[in-house]
């Protein structure tokens, strides 16, 4: 029953969320409770370590960041790392534009994209470019898991992400 209220709340326009208490609370509008930053973060747990020379390769992992402001504008940035035999990839990219939300629908339209590679073993894979603009859809929904708050995106292809509540300041505090 909490998940048919949860879906028709959220198909009016505002939204109902699960306290801390486990009890429903009633009244934000969806833009004002989404706004703020939501990450979602992989890192390995494997370390090459050179035999000969002791020295350790870089961290392996991933961060993707979504920062909602309540006026329908966000930020987004992620940096992707790997880390193998002496050699580190990075590649770092940064989006603007707005949002909308329709039902279960989110829609980011971007108005600005960088991306940038960087790896200290293959100069040909060190550039920035700016990819075309796209709009992009998504389902979403809002869940609450042992840590938080969470944000599940569901792509066209039917995975979910899981984006948590950044407690802190932020990547994008400004």
């Amino acid at each position: 029953m909490e998940r048919i209220i949860v879906r028709l709340m959220i198909a009016v326009g505002s939204a109902i969320w699960i306290n801390a208490d486990g009890r429903l609370a009633r009244g934000q509008a969806i833009n004002d409770y989404l706004s703020g930053e939501w990450y979602l973060s992989h890192v390995s747990s494997l370390e090459y370590v050179n035999p000969n020379t002791g020295s350790s390769s870089g961290p392996s992992g991933e961060r993707l960041v979504f920062r909602f402001y309540p006026d329908g504008h966000y930020k987004s940035g992620y940096l992707v790392q790997s880390s193998l035999y002496g050699c580190t990839m990075t590649v770092f990219g940064y989006k603007t534009g707005s949002y909308s939300i329709d039902g279960d629908r989110l829609t980011f339209t971007e108005k600005s994209y960088s991306m940038t590679s960087k790896d200290n073993c293959h100069a040909e894979w060190n550039y920035e470019k700016h990819p075309p603009l796209q709009q992009r859809a998504y389902r979403w929904r809002l869940v609450r898991n042992q840590y938080g708050p969470v944000l599940v995106l569901t792509g066209p292809d039917g995975k979910d992400a899981f984006y948590a509540r950044e407690t802190g300041k932020g990547v994008f505090a400004n």
